[in-house]
């Protein structure tokens, strides 16, 4: 996980599957896979890691807020999620499934097409609690959180549904989500929906093969489902090596 993120750049492929907890001076802005995010893009990324800490904190972003007073940045999310639980100690606040805080004074923030899907919940005397937001000033459009896993009613942003409705291709289609198998949201395909693979949730196609470059000394290295997807999906690849 990052700490703080305050580049311009957009990065894409991000994810975290470690729990990360806060401690001491270091128990606020506290995110599965950025603590922080200031400014620039996250692009087609996901955390199932648990979160653990006070204030201000996200399954995968813990707040999206300035850098500092007078510095002006544009923050964004796009096709992401969320799958770890988030727990707030005793009097903390702003604690989302997605994003704990979200209020930029200077420039925007920004969340699209993304979703929430694990426990929520704040200790005693915790404010601003919600399944996908715990707080937000900013944007956040066609978004979703599990009303169920969560055990959220109510968010700050975003749409709850229940689990069985979030496991349903026709949600993100009508939402406009780039799917796997249709052309009128885009062809760029960053989400597939499978029974069998990320618990029936919508899961990120992956765009590469990280391990090996396909040739018979170092063949490419299947690992996942969905880098097996991909591959039967990607036909310049049909005569590599595996």
């Amino acid at each position: 996980t990052c700490r703080d993120w305050s580049s311009d750049v957009c990065s894409s492929d991000l994810c975290s599957s470690g729990p990360v907890t806060g401690a001491g001076d270091s128990n606020e802005c506290i995110g599965g896979l950025v603590g922080k995010q200031s400014g620039g893009t996250i692009n087609i990324s996901f955390s199932t890691g648990d979160v653990v800490g006070k204030s201000k904190l996200g399954g995968l972003v813990g707040a999206q807020e300035q850098y500092m007073y007078f510095v002006e940045g544009d923050a964004f999310v796009s096709n992401c999620y969320a799958m770890g639980d988030v727990v707030g100690n005793d009097g903390g606040s702003y604690i989302g499934g997605l994003v704990g805080y979200q209020c930029m004074d200077m420039g925007k923030a920004v969340i699209i097409n993304s979703y929430s899907a694990g426990h929520v919940t704040g200790g005693d005397n915790s404010s601003y609690v919600g399944g996908f937001a715990g707080y937000s000033e900013e944007t956040v459009l066609n978004c979703f959180w599990d009303v169920e896993a969560s055990e959220q009613p109510a968010s700050a942003a975003g749409e709850g549904k229940t689990t069985p409705e979030m496991k349903v291709l026709s949600l993100y289609m009508k939402a406009g989500w780039d799917i796997l198998g249709e052309t009128q949201n885009g062809t760029e395909d960053y989400w597939a929906i499978n029974s069998n693979v990320n618990a029936g949730y919508p899961y990120l196609i992956t765009k590469s093969l990280t391990q090996g470059d396909g040739t018979p000394e170092n063949p490419y290295q299947i690992s996942t489902p969905e880098e097996l997807i991909m591959l039967g999906n990607d036909s310049s690849l049909w005569d590599k090596c595996f």
